[in-house]
């Protein structure tokens, strides 16, 4: 109940709440509340950071692949504006096709396995949206040698096994 005496404190205390709640309205909103977002521990609902954990995946050499984390799926959660970064990794023995991407909408990659054995390559992928830069996250390749068989010349003689 406003008295005259406690009018100008309320007053007060409203614009400051409606300062506070419009600063979290800009980022996001409180637990609770419509929509889907990923939900810190101060109850904070935030829509604009993704949170995406770490991704496992094999291909063939030579082979282009693709990794697009998916919302929902595994807890992690990916805004529609995502898009991803990666460096380059550390020279790895026996691949080629190493490369580092900024702002695509999936993670990929070409790697051509020059061994006759599986070689797993490690990329550490940012995301981010128009606003927010999420927490990194690994996308471990193996990467499968692509069979090969080199040419053999036999010389056989009729009725020799």
């Amino acid at each position: 109940m406003f008295t005259r005496g406690n009018a100008g404190f309320f007053r007060a205390l409203i614009l400051v709440l409606a300062g506070f709640v419009f600063s979290v309205s800009a980022q996001g909103q409180y637990a609770g509340g419509s929509g889907d977002g990923h939900t810190t521990d101060s109850s904070f609902t935030d829509y604009c950071t993704p949170v995406i954990g770490a991704k496992v995946t094999t291909t063939c050499s030579g082979v282009t692949f693709q990794v697009s984390p998916t919302d929902g799926v595994n807890t992690d959660f990916v805004p529609g504006s995502t898009t991803y970064a990666w460096l380059s990794p550390s020279a790895v023995g026996g691949i080629t096709g190493l490369t580092g991407v900024s702002g695509a909408a999936s993670f990929f990659a070409t790697l051509t396995n020059t061994t006759n054995a599986p070689i797993d390559v490690v990329y550490i992928v940012t995301p981010s949206t128009l606003s927010c830069t999420g927490a990194s996250f690994t996308v471990t390749v193996t990467v499968n040698p692509t069979a090969s068989v080199n040419q053999v010349n036999l010389t056989s003689c009729s009725g020799v096994v």
